[in-house]
């Protein structure tokens, strides 16, 4: 009856586990299963052992550790479009939600699966979760949240690069630019920048 432990990898000998599960928890034969969630980067260290506390050399267990790690692009339209997600132990079964809603799967390697995520909802805008399946039986699941977004995502802002400064002369062609920057300050590529005037003309050039 393997039981499975997981803890934070830098803590102490000793020290109680982030989360635990009983032997034979699961739904497939011989099954224990444990998922875990974790609020951004860490390492972790994963433990099993036979219930009975002897370690059951006899015993040869088989570990699958099923991880999402990042979804490329992080924007996409409202259209949607073709994403990349890579983690391990994906299984050519995988499938693929993206803000609860199936996306087309197009390939799957054990570290790597492309899929073709929907068009957004009505009303959907910014971040939303993206979620790798496995068989239901194994009730196994990797949940990215927020880790893609139709248009801006969560956190993103605008920063003026240049604009006019003072007094600026009526009927004058004055230029201003602004980067549409992500929650980390990287450029957020993809992203819409609308703008309007109260009164005049204006002349489009976003990129």
């Amino acid at each position: 009856m393997p039981a499975i432990g997981i803890w934070d990898a830098f803590a102490p000998v000793g020290t109680a586990s982030e989360g635990t599960a009983p032997g034979l928890n699961g739904y497939s034969i011989g099954e224990t299963w444990l998922r875990v969630a974790t609020a951004g980067d860490d390492v972790v260290r994963l433990g099993i052992a036979d219930m009975r506390g002897d370690g059951r050399p006899d015993y040869a267990y088989n570990a699958w550790v099923l991880y999402a790690d990042t979804v490329t692009p992080q924007r996409l339209p409202s259209s949607g479009g073709p994403i990349v997600i890579r983690g391990m132990g994906f299984h050519p079964l995988d499938s693929v939600l993206v803000n609860g809603v199936r996306a087309q799967v197009t390939s799957v390697s054990p570290n790597e699966i492309t899929a073709i995520a929907p068009p957004a909802a009505a009303g959907v805008t910014g971040s939303v979760d993206v979620e790798v399946d496995d068989l239901p039986i194994y009730y196994a699941a990797a949940i990215l949240s927020g880790a893609l977004s139709y248009d801006a995502g969560s956190g993103d802002s605008l920063t003026v690069v240049t604009a006019p400064a003072g007094t600026v002369p009526t009927a004058v062609p004055i230029p201003f630019t602004v980067t549409a920057l992500g929650a980390n300050l990287t450029p957020a590529g993809g992203t819409t920048i609308t703008y309007t005037v109260t009164s005049g003309n204006r002349d489009t050039g976003l990129r």
